[in-house]
């Protein structure tokens, strides 16, 4: 059943036929690196801005849904959720204007909860925050992020996410103001917190950013410097030392700083970051020794067709024992990394993996009206079908609420709770 006010997307897969079949997109094994563990995925929508993704863009699981929630950044409110299994994106209700009439951009971060909110921080010089209900889908304000002792608006930082019982906690590094906080879902306030100690009293530029080991510890990266400090979150308290950052020098000689786009997530004791800056580099750094190696470096070249690195917008989150990551950079790739110790054959479909070749990035599609009215909805895409296609539509919690097949000759499908007929 599909209701009235529902969020839906689209996930089409190619069926065999008369065409030649390809095993995978023509952009899932970049020429560049083609046998290696980095394998582009589906991009992030273009509409409804129309706009890459940039400044601002932004990635967070929500574990019980089995999720990602991203936002593009760039001076736009889009908004969208992401299945690791399917490979579906939907896009959700944008982030509301607020009363600055600004939308999301350099500063921006994004979390969120178990099962239930996710938090976005605008950045762009405002201290506005928003909490989206998926239950409800709507935005809701919440308290703005302190002005703190330094009196600024948010130029730059990041957001994570951290349960703890009773709700989670949204810890928030508020770059350049050099301001660390905590805003605890369960008050609804902001907790303005200590930051570290350091010999060195050098600014936390954009690009620092956090990562949370899943226990007690928040690592918090310093672009600009070979810099990182651990929060305990039990205590409240910073190591009282640095540990080593990202390497400055790479192996290929160059010495670069870590930079807008920065990022990281931890997995299996370790920390994986990509130094941004208009990069490609990729390292771990191992907890128990304390050292960072230079990993597998991100294809350059991607569904985007263009020679782009990692630079403002870079994000990249856990889920599925892989690593999804933006590359920001003014493109909307997304890249799937699998670490060594879980390359097993996956038992998930992925779309438009099978079919003709065709590429398909020549097919976009709208749907209309969305949220869904009278329980019905209609698909348009800009050219005929290349080939026989399976199509499935998603409600806005991830559930699959149609299926069907069109024809070779379809151009528009019209759905809803008792029929489904293609047009051409």
């Amino acid at each position: 059943m599909i209701r009235t006010g529902c969020l839906l997307s689209v996930m089409f897969l190619f069926l065999s036929g008369s065409a030649r079949a390809v095993p995978m997109p023509p952009w899932a094994a970049p020429s560049d690196n083609p046998a290696g563990p980095w394998a582009e995925v589906f991009s992030m929508p273009d509409r409804p801005s129309l706009a890459p993704v940039s400044d601002g863009g932004g990635l967070a699981l929500m574990p019980g849904r089995g999720l990602i929630y991203a936002i593009k950044g760039n001076r736009t409110g889009d908004f969208y959720s992401y299945s690791p299994g399917t490979g579906a994106w939907m896009i959700l209700a944008m982030v509301p204007d607020g009363p600055a009439l600004k939308q999301v951009k350099t500063g921006g971060g994004i979390a969120a909860d178990e099962v239930n909110n996710v938090y976005v921080v605008k950045g762009n010089n405002t201290v506005e925050c928003y909490r989206y209900s998926v239950d409800s889908l709507a935005w809701r304000r919440i308290q703005d992020v302190p002005r703190g002792g330094s009196g600024k608006a948010v130029k730059g930082g990041d957001m994570i996410g951290v349960p703890v019982a009773g709700g989670t906690h949204c810890y928030f590094l508020k770059a350049v103001a050099n301001e660390f906080y905590r805003y605890a879902t369960a008050d609804t306030v902001w907790h303005q917190l200590s930051m570290p100690q350091s010999s060195r009293p050098t600014k936390w530029n954009k690009g620092s950013f956090l990562v949370y080991d899943g226990d007690h510890t928040i690592y918090a990266h310093k672009a600009k410097y070979d810099e990182m400090w651990a929060y305990n979150t039990r205590t409240d308290s910073w190591g009282t030392t640095p540990l080593p950052g990202i390497p400055f020098v790479s192996r290929s000689g160059r010495s670069k700083k870590s930079k807008d786009g920065a990022c990281g997530v931890y997995y299996n004791g370790c920390i994986y970051a990509l130094k941004g800056g208009n990069t490609q580099e990729f390292w771990r750094y191992q907890v128990a020794t304390r050292a960072w190696v230079e990993m597998e470096t991100l294809p350059q070249y991607g569904s985007s067709g263009k020679r782009k690195a990692v630079k403002g917008g870079g994000d990249m989150v856990l889920a599925n024992n892989a690593f999804y990551a933006l590359k920001g950079s003014k493109t909307r790739e997304v890249w799937k990394y699998t670490p060594t110790d879980s390359r097993l054959p996956s038992v998930n479909s992925q779309p438009a993996t099978a079919g003709s070749a065709f590429d398909t990035r020549q097919l976009s599609f709208v749907i209309s009206p969305n949220p869904a009215a009278a329980g019905f909805a209609t698909v348009r895409f800009t050219s005929r079908l290349p080939a026989p296609v399976s199509l499935r539509i998603y409600n806005a919690s991830g559930r699959c609420v149609q299926s069907t097949i069109c024809n070779l000759q379809c151009r528009c499908l019209t759905f809803g709770p008792c029929r489904s007929a293609c047009t051409s």
